[in-house]
């Protein structure tokens, strides 16, 4: 059986489909931000909110040398956002798809853009990081996934194609690469390692450095001192898995991925 992620909308949007608008087109855009280097995605409708959405689905499309793990992914507005499916290595690209629960009345302004979530790419500068195309990419992988980004409509019970696809992907030498503002060793450990920061990076602020796991809950957390170059991290407490270590200076967020492995 094809595993297609068009689904009925959420029993719960039901309840609030009088109020909410009807939009008959979309239009999504992705674009990196130069300061945090995450990937943001945003939505333009033709209908000033407020909209509510069902169950829908955004592909991103990555180069096939991109780590082949789940993208970390921080929701803004259109239901919970997760990177649920994933295809590796076709046809030279790796494809993601970005999975919503859905929210009732979100609130939308005609034309205007509307951030829904942003992802990061742990440990690479990568080109080519795009949006699903149909003119570019292929719509079904081997795996029987259809990739076709859409979004449910559950007033009306129908899905909305986003029409037109922008990419503005920063060019790699514009960022700082992330290994050129910090370390992490021993990678994989057993129980502790060490992060080193660049002079590089915003060292004279307080920072907060995290642990999440795969399914981007914060599993672990400790403060950074100003002037602090070399934190040590003990999770010895933690389960054997693959984590994301997320750096926040309050400017400019660093992302990295650390391998704990089984005693």
């Amino acid at each position: 059986m094809k595993k297609i992620f068009f689904s009925c909308a959420i029993n719960f949007l039901s309840l609030f489909q009088v109020q909410a608008a009807e939009p008959d087109f979309a239009e999504i855009t992705m674009k990196q931000n130069p300061v945090t280097g995450r990937y943001e995605v945003f939505a333009k409708f033709d209908v000033d909110g407020p909209i509510s959405l069902g169950m829908s689905m955004i592909s991103v499309v990555l180069p096939a040398e991109a780590d082949d793990m789940m993208l970390s992914c921080q929701s803004s507005n259109g239901g919970l956002w997760v990177d649920l499916s994933r295809s590796h290595n076709e046809n030279g690209y790796d494809y993601h798809a970005f999975i919503t629960n859905g929210q009732a009345n979100m609130i939308c302004k005609a034309n205007t853009e509307i951030k829904l979530f942003d992802f990061a790419i742990v440990g690479k500068s990568l080109k080519n990081v795009a949006l699903w195309d149909i003119k570019k990419h292929i719509k079904e992988t081997k795996d029987g996934t259809d990739y076709r980004s859409n979004l449910y409509v559950p007033k009306s019970a129908y899905y909305i194609i986003p029409q037109v696809y922008e990419t503005k992907n920063t060019a790699t030498g514009e960022l700082e690469s992330v290994d050129n503002l910090l370390k992490v060793f021993p990678n994989p450990t057993l129980d502790v390692f060490n992060v080193e920061l660049s002079e590089k990076y915003g060292l004279s602020t307080e920072a907060i450095l995290s642990l999440m796991n795969v399914e981007g809950k914060v599993m672990q957390q400790q403060m950074v001192m100003p002037n602090e170059r070399v934190v040590k991290v003990d999770i010895n407490k933690l389960p054997a898995a693959t984590y994301l270590i997320k750096i926040d200076n309050g400017h400019q967020v660093l992302n990295h991925q650390i391998i704990k492995l089984e005693k």
